[in-house]
């Protein structure tokens, strides 16, 4: 079922060449995207079975109940209201930001699906996610970021709800550069995830960096390991590639053993 997620309310803040608006400051990411860039961790016989934790905490938690997809949605979905209905009042007139005009942010909060068979735009029964994005002229900034509350979606028969974790900012996605909404479908992103989370009433695994590119099968994980972190390429729960400061294995579905390092052959 295709994610229909209610808009609760909107606060769109636009400047033109007059007037500037004070955009609040995104939280950082540089250390997800370092680590996604070049992994710190050694893949090898020691760090295996940290590897596999990783990758079946992700698995069962929240990448195999599909809540990053489910987030971009909700993001996309956003971001479009906001081009599109949007206005803001200035020294300047009223301004609709369809083509997000000057620069800018937006403030929005987005009620979940629910439990149910249909969506309904119920935020005490279904909860919501508070999302903060900001641009420039059409273009989005780097990173949107916000926090879970009480969100229910059901997806694939179970029953998954997020809600806030520890960190200020629990969800942070990064859309790279000069990226518009409509490139979101097919640009590679970066969502760090640090929630508390439940599926089917039972606490799973909540803090999750990947990177991907919106509904498609393969996904790298970052996963920590004794001595920092390597960043697993899965389909599903299938490992194909692993990238580690002591080089690059890739895995044999079949034989679930990953060469091309040069310390030797790693077996799952």
């Amino acid at each position: 079922m295709v994610a229909r997620i209610g808009l609760l309310a909107l606060v769109l803040l636009v400047g033109c060449r007059k007037e500037t608006i004070d955009k609040p400051d995104a939280p950082p990411m540089a250390d997800v995207l370092e680590a996604l860039a070049s992994p710190t961790g050694t893949f090898d016989a020691a760090t295996v079975a940290a590897v596999r934790t990783g990758v079946e905490d992700a698995a069962n938690g929240l990448l195999g109940a599909g809540a990053t997809d489910r987030i971009v949605s909700a993001i996309e979905d956003a971001v479009r209201e906001a081009q599109s209905s949007g206005k803001s009042t200035t020294k300047a007139g009223t301004i609709t930001p369809r083509d997000f005009a000057g620069d800018g942010f937006g403030r929005v909060t987005r009620i979940c699906d629910g439990w149910g068979p249909e969506p309904a735009p119920d935020d005490a029964a279904n909860g919501h996610l508070s999302l903060t994005f900001t641009f420039d002229t059409t273009h989005l900034d780097p990173i949107v970021w916000g926090n879970a509350e009480r969100c229910l979606y059901a997806i694939g028969g179970k029953r998954l709800r997020l809600d806030r974790g520890t960190a200020p900012d629990d969800l942070r996605l990064y859309v790279g550069e000069h990226t518009t909404v409509d490139q979101l479908a097919t640009t590679p992103l970066v969502l760090a995830l640090d929630v508390t989370a439940t599926l089917d009433d039972k606490p799973i695994a909540s803090k999750l960096a990947v990177r991907f590119v919106y509904k498609t099968a393969d996904v790298e994980v970052l996963v920590p390991v004794t001595d920092g972190s390597v960043v697993v390429t899965v389909s599903g729960s299938d490992v194909k590639r692993v990238r580690a400061k002591n080089g690059t294995f890739d895995c044999d579905l079949t034989t679930r053993v990953c060469k091309g390092g040069p310390a030797g052959d790693v077996s799952l």
